[in-house]
C-alpha cells in the first residue's frame, strides 16, 4: 500500500491503529540484568509477590528516553513500513514521527492533558483532551502510563497480583486492575518475553519480546512484536526493531500546526 495515495479515512485509521495497539501492548520489556539464582530461590521465585516485584525492579527512571526505530504494520490485508522516532521528556510531553522513505507522514504530541496527531499527506490535524481520545478509542491509559508503557516500563501502580506459576523454565504472571488483565510469561532468568492484555470488552492484545540487549544496566528487547486479537490469527500486528535507543539525553522539541492544515 502507498501510503501518498490512502484517502483521509485511511490514513487516521493507519496513525491511530499504530498508536493505540503499540501503546496498548508494548509494556513490561525492560529487564535489570540478574545474577544467577540458587536453587532454592529458583523453586520460591515462581510465587506472584515474588514475581511482581521482578516486574517493579525492572522499571527504570529516567530524565529524557528516546528511540529510532523501524516497523511493519499489517492491517485490512495490507502492509506498511516506515520509521518511527519517539522523544519523551518525563512527565512533561511525548512526541513521536512516522516516516516513509524518508518523508514523515505523520507527527504526535501527546501531553498529560491533550492529544495532536498532524497528518502531513492529507494536511489535516487532529487535537482532542486525553480523556476525550482514551474515551473514543479505548484506550485504558493515561498520560502518565502512556511514556511508561514506551520507556519499556511496567505499570504496576494500579495492578495486583493474582497467580503466580511456575511451568517448566518459564513462569507466568498474572494481574489485574480496574480495567485490564495482563498475563506475564518470564523466561528462566525472569525477562518478559510474552504479554497479553485483556480490557473489560475482550480486546486483547499479545506482545513478544525478543533479542535483549543491554543499555548500561539494563536489558531491554530490541525486537518487539504486537498482535491483536492474538499471535495465532492476528487481524493487525506490528514488528518494532529498534534502532537506537538514547536515555537522560535531552532532545529538541518541536511541534507546528500548519495554518493551512483541516482540522478533523
Amino acid at each position: 500500500m502507498n501510503i501518498s495515495y490512502m484517502n483521509i479515512k485511511k490514513t487516521r485509521e493507519y496513525l491511530l491503529f499504530f498508536i493505540v495497539i503499540f501503546v496498548l501492548s508494548g509494556v513490561i520489556s525492560s529487564c535489570k540484568t540478574t545474577k544467577n539464582l540458587s536453587k532454592s530461590n529458583v523453586d520460591e521465585a515462581y510465587k506472584k509477590s515474588r514475581l511482581f516485584n521482578k516486574l517493579k525492579k525492572s522499571n527504570i527512571d529516567y530524565k529524557w528516553y528516546s528511540f529510532k526505530a523501524s516497523a511493519n504494520v499489517f492491517f485490512d490485508g495490507s502492509t506498511v513500513g516506515g520509521n518511527m522516532e519517539v522523544r519523551m521528556k518525563k512527565d512533561e510531553l511525548i512526541w513521536m514521527s512516522v516516516k516513509k522513505f524518508g518523508i514523515e507522514f505523520a507527527r504526535i504530541m501527546i501531553k498529560p492533558d491533550s492529544f495532536f496527531v498532524i497528518d502531513r499527506f492529507n494536511k489535516e490535524y487532529m487535537a482532542m483532551p486525553i480523556d476525550s481520545f482514551k474515551k473514543e478509542y479505548n484506550v485504558p491509559f493515561d498520560f502518565a502510563d502512556i511514556q511508561e508503557i514506551l520507556a519499556a516500563n511496567s505499570l504496576v501502580e494500579d495492578q495486583v497480583p493474582v497467580e503466580g506459576r511456575r511451568i517448566n523454565d518459564e513462569y507466568i504472571l498474572k494481574t489485574m486492575n480496574d480495567e485490564l488483565k495482563i498475563n506475564y510469561t518470564f523466561d528462566k532468568e525472569f525477562k518478559v518475553k510474552k504479554s497479553k492484555f485483556s480490557d473489560l470488552k475482550n480486546h486483547t492484545v499479545v506482545s513478544e519480546f525478543l533479542n535483549f540487549k543491554p543499555y548500561k544496566d539494563v536489558k531491554t528487547p530490541f525486537l518487539r512484536k504486537y498482535s491483536y486479537p492474538d499471535n495465532t490469527n492476528p487481524k493487525y500486528f506490528i514488528n518494532l526493531k529498534i534502532k537506537k535507543l538514547e536515555i537522560d539525553i535531552p532532545k529538541s522539541i518541536k511541534f507546528e500546526i500548519p495554518a493551512k492544515y483541516d482540522k478533523v
